[in-house]
């Protein structure tokens, strides 16, 4: 059990992502949001054992107002919370930029 507990602490610290939590499955469910493009620049990790965080790239399909992305942001935070127990999200909205598409950089 020992080993177990080292482990756990050395994947917090090194600000692995949890095992339990696919990237792909965090991808699939953002796409679910019509007006959602993208999703790329995905980082995911545990400040600590009940803490997960995430930050990643949403590109939008249309210029929408910030009202509507700031809307639709904040229903993805709530749906990745409930669906994957994340626990703080930072996302950066895109639209039409030219950079890096891969989900994971």
């Amino acid at each position: 059990s020992s080993f177990a507990l080292v482990k756990e602490a050395t994947d917090i610290l090194m600000q692995f992502s949890p095992s339990d939590v696919d990237v792909n499955d965090i991808e699939k469910q953002v796409l679910k949001f019509p007006e959602v493009l993208n999703l790329h620049h995905l980082h995911i990790w545990r400040l600590n054992e009940k803490q997960v965080h995430l930050e990643a790239h949403v590109d939008f399909k249309n210029n929408l107002s910030l009202l509507e992305v700031t809307s639709i942001i904040s229903m993805i935070e709530q749906n990745l919370e409930k669906s994957f127990s994340i626990t703080h999200t930072t996302l950066q909205a895109e639209f039409d930029r030219d950079d890096n598409k891969k989900l994971i950089y």
